[in-house]
């Protein structure tokens, strides 16, 4: 395939990408930048230790969520898509239906599960008492984390500004709040009450625009639909959902075993390394939303080798247009880390400066995913999730943190590596090669 990136800038296809991914950027990096400042405070105010503490509690809501309140947005976009193309109003209400009640039962489910494992945790990383009534109290926050089906409606239907918006307005609740929170000189108990209450109020305001877009749609009656033709959405569901699951040593529990082989300090550092790369994350992840449904449209048309193309040149086109933001950020982090967040974690700027650095050149496979998934491979993102992630804990248990965070940050290398590898390799032999 030839390079062009002005040819494939013209493009209908890319067109709307950028279009729908800027809309979406819009919210995604301004959110990003507020909520770096945000951040700062939140670390000058509780201190890198119990800063550390509070991105474990977090850590451990965000594992149960993961592991059973099934977020089923990638099963309403994939086969609310074909509703949508084959004009089948009645199928989308009963897939949105479908969607919400999965996410209820699902929400219950973690919730019962967070809460009876508190104990387990805290026995195997030690956790006082203190740290284990927090954690109880952040666990609730699963029961009200119905927002999979929302977060599809609004992806699905192209509400990106919305999306934009929310991400916009939530950002500036949380610097308001925490800036509220830090001059009155809130206990550190209290403020972390207070991160919790903002966390709520993200998933409550995205429950409400998707209410809003139904309404604006004649949707809202969904609830009145009868749901049929269910087996093979909650099939594909749990599949995800499944591949999610292996995924979580990597996305989750780094934090728990950086806090048991170095320290809460660490975690704190690590969180900061993240928050960073949000911004970059942010960047991916709007293409990623963007390219979900347009990619589904896609195939679901029989355009599948084109799907494809389409894909590499979007990661070509992001790799070639992050270059010299990735520069600015090297030049400008050195000077910037010790006075907005603490002198503490200057000493970390080479490790960050190199986890952003691969995390910047894994722009170029932002398609991957959403192919696999739209193309049908769901099942075989399971077992390279598997893999990856068994490397990625076998590396971290025998470094047992003697090259400190550097150790961490060479497992997930390995691990995106392998995931990328074999992703590649599966559509170029199931599709390409065809």
């Amino acid at each position: 395939m030839k390079i062009s990136l002005k040819k494939w800038l013209k493009q209908d296809f890319i067109k709307k990408i950028i279009k729908n991914s800027g809309i979406l950027l819009t919210g995604s990096f301004g959110g990003s930048l507020i909520g770096l400042v945000s951040f700062a405070i939140i670390i000058r105010t509780l201190g890198a230790n119990r800063h550390g503490e509070f991105v474990i509690m977090q850590t451990y809501m965000e594992t149960f969520n993961s592991l059973l309140n099934f977020q089923c947005w990638q099963a309403l976009i994939t086969f609310g898509s074909k509703a949508i193309i084959d004009n089948d109003n009645l199928k989308f209400k009963s897939i949105i239906k479908t969607g919400l009640y999965f996410d209820v039962i699902s929400a219950i489910l973690g919730t019962i599960a967070a809460l009876l494992s508190i104990s387990i945790f805290s026995y195997f990383f030690n956790w006082t008492k203190e740290q284990e009534n927090m954690t109880l109290i952040f666990s609730l926050l699963i029961l009200t984390n119905i927002t999979g089906t929302p977060i599809g409606i609004l992806r699905l239907l192209k509400e990106f500004k919305l999306l934009s918006s929310h991400r916009i307005v939530n950002s500036l609740i949380k610097l308001l709040l925490v800036l509220i929170g830090s001059y009155m000189k809130l206990s550190s108990n209290n403020f972390i009450i207070l991160l919790i209450i903002i966390i709520l109020i993200e998933q409550l305001t995205m429950i409400f625009f998707a209410i809003y877009v139904l309404k604006k749609n004649n949707l809202l009656d969904f609830l009145k639909v009868k749901i049929f033709d269910w087996k093979d959405f909650v099939k594909f569901a749990l599949w995800t959902n499944i591949e999610s699951t292996i995924n979580i040593p990597k996305k989750k529990l780094d934090k728990f075993f950086i806090s048991k082989y170095l320290s809460n300090e660490a975690v704190s550092t690590f969180k900061l390394f993240t928050q960073f790369n949000q911004i970059l994350t942010k960047i991916t992840n709007s293409i990623y939303y963007a390219i979900f449904p347009e990619l589904s449209s896609k195939i679901a048309n029989g355009k599948r080798k084109s799907a494809i193309k389409d894909g590499v040149k979007v990661g070509l086109i992001l790799l070639a247009a992050g270059a010299p933001f990735f520069i600015i950020f090297v030049i400008s982090s050195k000077f910037l880390i010790g006075p907005v967040f603490g002198e503490e974690y200057i000493k970390s700027w080479n490790l960050l400066v190199f986890y952003i650095a691969y995390n910047y050149v894994s722009v170029l496979f932002t398609a991957l995913d959403p192919l696999i998934i739209s193309l049908g491979f769901v099942k075989n993102k399971v077992s390279i999730n598997l893999i990856s992630n068994i490397v990625f804990i076998a590396i971290i248990i025998y470094l047992q943190g003697n090259y400190g965070l550097f150790g961490f940050l060479i497992a997930d290398v390995v691990q995106k590596i392998i995931v990328y590898i074999m992703k590649i390799n599966i559509i170029h032999k199931k599709e390409l090669k065809s």
